[in-house]
């Protein structure tokens, strides 16, 4: 069984329950509940904190540790993301699988078939797939994946049919050379390979012939070179050849200021960095997260793509153009002030904690998923989002306005927004929508037919709206005015309306519902007489329950009552 969506929700929270235990697990669960943990972190996307992935961790290991044994490489690949953006599912995929191997100590070419058939398929080049096993610090040994092309990635598969293993296409990496002193023989293979200076060293020791060989270079990974050996190179690099550049080391104050063709720049965690080349006309991808002397970027990068500039905690100025960026991380910039006012490709933005920012660019027509939680300082989101299909922007404790017109929205979560007065008017395609401690909120959007999961707690709410035909779980606390839950809820499964003074009644037919917690809703009069799949029902502060409980459940559900613990149904009323 492979449960939707909205099931997946349901019962990983009912497994994160504390007061759910391993008694309670009807048979055959275990399938059950690592596909619901599989869905639930698809759906909240490839990079979930890992506040949620510990809770999750402890939880599932607690209640189920077949389940967990399952979900293990899951839970720890994720983490181990750190919010990484790439711009295909292939490069998310392979790293998934790069971290597993990492994790479980296990060598890369034992899995060389199953990573070139992965390749294939999603049309990904395998020195894209170098670059990431190299940050995920994964040694590739001689013979893995040393193809530059489909062609020869093709090569490297067996014949269909075959039970054999790949054809490896390379011996060693530099196994033509190691008696050559031919610069131009080793900088071919570092180029063509895309091989780290680090196992390039290990082969010369000759002081002349290193130099040469650097001045030839294009590809110049110096990860894993002593410090002095990485300020050497750089030095001694030709910065008119080079077109991928990767430096790690404390000691570096700053690179060679012209190189007119280098695409790609990554400098993460170099913390003495405190400026980066102004002339960069073709740079692709930039990774200079950790730099955290660094107080400005270029200002202009035409061709970028890539950016991540996360955790630069002096870091004031982006760039103020990036016509061509498409990926954006910056968060943990407590100092960042500005943006690019256009960012006409922009499609995903990741902009957390970024304390000082008060205002996104203006104009991102194209912008999918958007994160900016705790940003204290912005007071806006751009008017009109048109194809954005997440939003994410908790704790932002000055945002006053919304977007107008978000018709692609799915995801929507806006908690801990105390100036926030109105949502958006619809949400036609919003399956998820969380909107809790919002004091100021009114109104919810009066059309919200695919919602599943809503989530929302105002004391100024005034109604729910009332095409909830699809809604799976209801949480609803804390509001002064409203009377009733809307009827025709008959899909629900989980349902919370505490702290509501004038709650009065809710649905009569709930046949679906697992979880239902009425807390400190007094004057509450009408309840469901059944609920044949409930298996937790707390009524604390309900005085008109306390004597006669007003419905029939299983009896091994849990009731949660004002004057003590929770008692199975079938206690309770054996008790009267």
């Amino acid at each position: 069984m492979i449960p939707s969506i909205e099931q997946a929700h349901a019962i990983v929270d009912w497994a994160l329950n504390p007061s759910t235990h391993a008694s309670n697990l009807p048979p055959a669960y275990t399938d059950v509940l690592v596909q619901s943990v599989r869905q639930v972190l698809q759906e909240e996307g490839p990079y979930p904190s890992s506040k949620r992935l510990e809770q999750l961790s402890t939880a599932i290991k607690r209640l189920d540790p077949k389940a967990f044994d399952s979900l293990r490489s899951l839970l720890v690949w994720t983490d181990e993301c750190d919010q990484r953006v790439y711009d295909t599912p292939a490069k998310t995929l392979v790293w998934q699988a790069l971290v597993a191997l990492k994790r479980k100590g296990e060598r890369l070419r034992n899995h060389t078939s199953t990573f070139n058939q992965i390749l294939l398929k999603h049309q990904m080049k395998a020195d894209e797939f170098i670059i990431l096993a190299r940050e995920v610090e994964v040694e590739l040994e001689p013979g893995q994946l040393c193809v530059t092309g489909e062609d020869e990635l093709l090569a490297l598969l067996p014949p269909t049919g075959s039970k054999s293993g790949p054809v490896k296409s390379h011996v060693n990496y530099f196994g033509q050379v190691e008696a050559g002193r031919d610069p131009d023989a080793w900088a071919s293979v570092v180029n063509r390979l895309k091989v780290p200076l680090c196992q390039l060293r290990r082969k010369v020791n000759d002081k002349s012939l290193w130099d040469r060989i650097l001045a030839k270079i294009s590809y110049c990974n110096l990860a894993g070179l002593d410090p002095v050996e990485q300020l050497h190179a750089l030095r001694t690099l030709s910065p008119d050849l080079v077109t991928a550049l990767e430096v790690r080391a404390d000691t570096i104050t700053a690179l060679p200021e012209i190189m007119p063709n280098l695409k790609s720049l990554v400098c993460k965690g170099c913390f003495n960095l405190n400026t980066l080349p102004s002339n960069l006309p073709q740079l692709a991808y930039l990774n200079c997260k950790s730099c955290t002397r660094l107080r400005a970027l270029p200002s202009s990068l035409p061709s970028l793509k890539v950016l991540d500039c996360s955790d630069c905690s002096q870091l004031i100025e982006g760039p103020v153009e990036a016509p061509q960026l498409r990926s954006l991380e910056c968060s943990y910039c407590p100092n960042l002030l500005n943006l690019p006012s256009e960012l006409p490709e922009l499609k995903r933005l990741f902009a957390a904690k970024c304390k000082s920012l008060r205002n996104l660019p203006s104009s991102l027509p194209k912008l999918d998923h958007l994160w900016c939680g705790e940003c204290v300082s912005l007071q806006a989101l751009p008017d009109d989002l048109p194809l954005l299909t997440r939003l994410c922007c908790n704790e932002c404790t000055t945002l006053q306005y919304l977007p107008r017109s978000m018709p692609n929205l799915k995801h929507f979560e806006c908690g801990d927004c105390p100036e926030i007065q109105v949502l958006p008017l619809e949400l036609p395609l919003c399956d998820t929508l969380k909107a809790w401690n919002c004091p100021k909120l009114r109104d919810l959007p009066i059309s919200m037919p695919k919602v599943t999961w809503l989530e929302v707690k105002s004391p100024e709410l005034r109604a729910l709206p009332k095409d909830l035909d699809s809604l799976y779980c209801l949480f609803v606390g804390g509001s002064r005015y409203i009377q009733a839950i809307p009827a025709k809820l008959t899909g629900l499964v989980r349902l919370s309306c505490t702290d509501m003074p004038e709650l009065v009644s809710i649905p009569e037919e709930l046949p679906k519902m697992w979880q239902f917690n009425c807390s400190n809703s007094p004057k509450l009069k009408v309840l469901p007489k059944i609920l044949p799949k409930c298996t937790e029902f707390r009524y604390e502060g309900c005085p008109q329950f306390e004597e006669n409980f007003p419905c029939e459940l299983q009896p091994t559900a849990r009731v949660s009552q004002r004057w003590g613990p929770s008692k199975s149904y079938a206690e309770l009323m054996g008790k009267k």
